[in-house]
């Protein structure tokens, strides 16, 4: 039993067969789940890049929203508050240099009280300069900033999302499992990286049986002739088919003796389908012949193969 054109299912990322969701013989479609893999140190990128992508979200939304009610309030207050102690350090200043000009206090406290209300100047300025940024709201630049945190940890959670998904081995065709049980068994907890195969699908119309013919039938046979088919695993079942094809190639198969050719039988009508390699016996049916005519031919063949070895 072998396959025109055998489609192995190979991962897309690393873990451990976990299990496996079909059986030898079974038959899947494009798309169906076939394995599973394991990754847990993957599951946990995924809950750490989420919480990230969430936290720049929220950030982003709070930047974007600009300042609350209460620290608009709050920030007005503020301002408040400076322009009055801006005032009574005006009046102060006043009335320090009214006593400075009759000599009643000296240049020290005026001195002093300049200071006094520079200083608070300044700080009605913070204030003020504070609550236009309120106002105004955060500077774009911070929010472009933050809109690029948030679409950097966005890609790196779909990436692991997509890397998630892969955990979940796909066929790519339809067609049925060949791949032996014990082969599947032996496979479970073991660690796969990318590109290494787990599942062997083969659509029916690409499951063929190659015969070895003794190349001395060679003549005898041609495409069309029927066969009969029993397999070693089932020898009670006969299976009927027709020859499709005669290999062309002289270099020998893997399995195939020497001195014989190969013969290519489509089971695609068979209704099952075998595990790649399994053996059995083929019988074909090259039509009946007059007992002398076979050996005539036999003679004749042998004659002409060895004239023509020599020329």
């Amino acid at each position: 039993m072998i396959s025109s054109g055998p489609v192995t299912v190979r991962t897309r990322t690393s873990g451990i067969v976990e299990r496996y969701l079909v059986r030898t013989g079974a038959h899947v479609k494009a798309g169906d789940v076939v394995a599973l893999l394991a990754d847990d140190e993957l599951a946990m990128q995924r809950r750490i890049v989420a919480a990230e992508v969430e936290e720049a979200r929220a950030k982003l939304a709070q930047l974007e929203a600009g300042a609350r009610g209460e620290e608009r309030a709050r920030a007005r207050v503020e301002l408040d508050m400076r322009q009055q102690a801006t005032a009574l350090a005006a009046r102060e200043l006043g009335r320090v240099r009214n006593l400075h000009e009759q000599a009643l206090v000296s240049g020290q406290a005026l001195d002093a009280a300049l200071g006094a209300h520079r200083t608070a100047l300044a700080r009605e300025g913070q204030a003020r300069a504070a609550l236009g940024m309120v106002l105004a709201g955060h500077l774009q630049e911070e929010r472009d900033r933050q809109r690029a945190d948030v679409l950097r940890a966005e890609q790196e959670l779909a990436v692991t999302d997509q890397r998630l998904a892969w955990t979940k081995v796909r066929a790519l065709v339809d067609g049925r499992v060949v791949t032996r049980p014990y082969e599947l068994e032996q496979r479970i907890g073991t660690h796969v990286v990318p590109g290494d195969g787990v599942v062997e699908i083969v659509a029916p119309a690409q499951l063929v049986a190659r015969l070895a013919v003794p190349e001395r039938f060679a003549s005898d046979v041609s495409t069309a002739m029927p066969v009969t088919l029993r397999f070693f695993q089932d020898p009670d079942v006969a299976y009927e088919a027709r020859l499709d094809a005669i290999e062309p190639a002289v270099t020998l198969r893997d399995g195939q003796p020497a001195g014989s050719l190969g013969v290519l039988s489509s089971l695609a009508h068979l209704g099952g389908t075998m595990p790649l390699g399994t053996t059995g016996i083929a019988k074909v049916d090259a039509g009946s012949q007059p007992i002398l005519g076979l050996l005539w031919r036999r003679a004749h063949r042998a004659a002409w193969v060895t004239f023509w070895s020599w020329w």
